[in-house]
């Protein structure tokens, strides 16, 4: 395989992990052989990378639903999917439903799922959101964004510092941290003048030392939080990390044959893959994909 095609094929991969980092129930129907990838049971689908080429939609009986036609294809949410055609840098980001019609066109750079009734979406290097019938409702004059919304506000940066937005647009919490994590039982993680901390929905911050879970001990760099034990390709040459950052952003970490890596982290605008890489420990390449 020439090194094009691997890091077309390490991304492939990457974004498939990424996009499904979470601790939700994954259910997962028996299949056939015919495909290389299944992915969780998403809204009575379930997307698969058949053998042959392209991203799909089956059903539980295995039926095909949307056809094996896009170079990357995401779960389902509120009854929409992100989609690309092409890994050409000309190709776009659109949304189908679930029959597979397009219905919000082909026409961004990158995109994530629809959180909430909005959608990041990004044109030339500037983040705004759309709504499900594809109409521009927060204009697009971010730096970047930190996924998507969650319990009504999300995290965008602008002056190169970050802040809240609710989904009237509106700034809610002053950009003015150095880094921050999406919102979870009424806090979020952030970084206010190299002091990390947590702030409430009112923009209040409180200094606190970022706390490790049971996994920290595999990783040396305070950067990140936690690793997850690996998950395996059938062939146990290629092994997946899931990487939470300090700042509470979800990351991969993809090791083939013990030399070639991919790291990716869609909230860092990170995706890199290193061919013959020296090796070095599990925890100095978790590292990677929290840099900024």
């Amino acid at each position: 395989m020439n090194t094009s095609v691997l890091k077309s094929t390490l991304l492939t991969t990457a974004l498939l992990f990424a996009s499904s980092l979470t601790f939700a129930e994954c259910i997962k129907p028996k299949t056939t052989e015919a495909y290389s990838s299944v992915g969780c049971l998403k809204e009575g689908l379930l997307r698969v990378i058949h053998k042959k080429g392209g991203w799909g939609f089956i059903d539980r009986k295995e039926k095909v639903v949307i056809p094996f036609k896009y170079w990357f294809a995401d779960d389902f949410s509120e009854g929409l999917a992100r989609v690309k055609p092409s890994s050409e840098n000309r190709s776009k980001w659109g949304f189908i439903n679930k029959t597979g019609k397009l219905v919000i066109p082909l026409k961004y750079d990158f995109a994530y799922n629809f959180s909430e009734g909005l959608a990041p979406v990004v044109i030339d290097g500037k983040w705004g959101f759309i709504n499900k019938k594809g109409k521009l409702v927060i204009p697009l004059k971010y730096e970047e964004v930190l996924n998507t919304f969650s319990e009504g506000l999300v995290p965008v940066k602008l002056d190169n510092k970050w802040g809240f937005i609710n989904k009237t647009g509106k700034m809610v919490i002053p950009s003015r941290y150095d880094s921050v994590g999406n919102f979870s039982e009424g806090s979020a993680s952030a970084k206010l003048g190299g002091q990390w901390g947590t702030i409430n929905k009112k923009g209040v911050f409180t200094p606190k030392k970022v706390t490790r879970n049971s996994y920290s001990s595999n990783v040396s760099s305070s950067s990140v939080s936690y690793i997850s034990k690996p998950s395996a390709d059938i062939y146990k040459t290629t092994f997946t990390y899931q990487v939470k950052c300090s700042d509470g952003s979800w990351g991969v970490l993809i090791i083939t044959n013990g030399k070639t890596i991919a790291v990716n982290n869609p909230n860092h605008n990170i995706s890199r893959t290193f061919v013959n890489y020296n090796q070095e420990s599990t925890r100095a390449l978790a590292s990677k994909v929290c840099s900024r």
